[in-house]
């Protein structure tokens, strides 16, 4: 580590429980200490538990009801605007970008890096994240970046992974799958000046593991000091606590985090193209929730998965996204081609025969991507995470099948 401070002689234990051993649990207790003369707020049931390369959040008690867990003042996030990160062989180290970072966010940092370093995180992550893990597979890495073509991002990592900048591509994606993006509302609720916002490492919050039915991240200015908090429910099996990282699907989650959240629920369309009478309609392979901020009545529960729809130059159309939906929601494609057809203007009596024509030929083209993926994957060693992934894309699409003929058979 390259930002000198000074040690504290001892560190106060807080009512937080920190379980595990070795240099790990020294190095949260000092963050705890830290966080906590800065007015940050830990439940009196909260646990963090290491065990191993892992740190999980645990309540201590279960209940069954929503509650504050933790607040964390957003003052002490470190920028990462003001700090220079690199990975060095498996090892994060930093230093400051000037002379005015603030001191509390410098002792932060270090703190967050040193616990990454001792879990030996850059290790895991390169087992774990395609970008690493299927360097000697490019023509699987290939098709999944066809999944998702359109995002600038993805292109970018690509483009470091074939210039060979491993420790760059490291570095980036590791700290860049646990940023966290201040808005300049939020920047001025601290009185920093951002009209495009910062963005941060969350200290003590990064622990949070991800789970699609938890809640977001929530910052508020009220209590004071402005802090960002977690409220969430314990598992009722385990006790351990989520948050909702980003509306994502299972091959996003693989992407951006390096994992396959197999509780999502839905599969977002890969790229395809749907012929609509005399019309064409190409489906982009976009993410996230409808950005209108009202929807009619009729289908405002469909706001995860409405798509916007533009007309192209040729007279056609380009829906951003399609979404394969699960039990939880089991008629919302069927509903969402309903839209997209009137906007199409197809005739009533063509309605029905149209709508199953294209629902048929989007789960087929999805289904071709997945087992081709898959084929693509036949000699990666089972261990690898890319099997799950394609397991569970083929396996959504055949559980929508099912659903599709009982709501036909109904």
């Amino acid at each position: 580590m390259h930002i000198g401070y000074e040690q504290q002689e001892a560190h106060r234990t807080m009512t937080i429980a920190i379980t595990g051993e070795g240099d790990v649990t020294r190095l949260i207790s000092q963050t705890v200490d830290v966080l906590g003369a800065k007015n940050a707020w830990f439940n009196p049931d909260l646990e963090i538990r290491v065990d191993g390369s892992n740190v999980s959040m645990i309540s201590r008690s279960l209940f069954g009801d929503l509650r504050g867990m933790i607040r964390v003042p957003v003052a002490t996030m470190p920028v990462l605007d003001d700090f220079d990160i690199t990975v060095s062989g498996n090892d994060l180290q930093c230093n400051a970008a000037h002379k005015d970072v603030d001191d509390t966010q410098v002792r932060l940092m270090n703190l967050i890096l040193e616990t990454y370093n001792a879990l030996g995180k850059i290790p895991q992550w390169k087992s774990e994240t395609p970008w690493f893990s299927l360097t000697d597979h490019p023509d699987a890495l290939a098709h999944l970046m066809t999944g998702r073509p359109q995002t600038g991002r993805l292109k970018e990592l690509e483009r470091m992974r074939q210039d060979g900048q491993w420790d760059a591509m490291a570095q980036d994606t590791f700290i860049g799958a646990r940023k966290f993006n201040l808005s300049e509302s939020h920047c001025k609720m601290i009185g920093r000046d951002a009209p495009n916002g910062v963005k941060v490492i969350m200290p003590i919050i990064d622990f949070f593991n991800h789970r699609m039915g938890a809640q977001g991240f929530k910052i508020s200015a009220v209590p004071a000091p402005p802090s960002m908090r977690i409220q969430a429910v314990p598992d009722p099996e385990t006790g351990e606590l989520f948050v909702r990282y980003n509306v994502f699907d299972t091959l996003d989650t693989y992407l951006y985090y390096g994992f396959v959240d197999q509780g999502v629920g839905y599969l977002s369309s890969v790229p395809c193209t749907l012929q609509i009478g005399e019309t064409t309609l190409k489906v982009d392979a976009g993410g996230g929730q409808s950005k209108l901020t009202k929807l009619p009545p009729a289908i405002k529960d469909l706001r995860l998965f409405i798509p916007s729809i533009t007309k192209t130059t040729a007279g056609d159309f380009a829906a951003s996204k399609l979404v394969i939906p699960g039990p939880k929601a089991p008629r919302a494609l069927r509903r969402v081609l309903t839209v997209l057809l009137n906007t199409l203007q197809v005739p009533k009596t063509k309605m029905a025969d149209t709508l199953r024509q294209a629902e048929q030929d989007l789960l087929a083209q999805n289904e071709t991507w997945w087992t081709d993926l898959a084929q693509k994957c036949a000699q990666i060693p089972k261990e690898n995470t890319i099997h799950t992934l394609c397991e569970n894309g083929l396996a959504h699409i055949a559980q929508y099948r099912a659903i599709q003929a009982k709501m036909d058979a109904d």
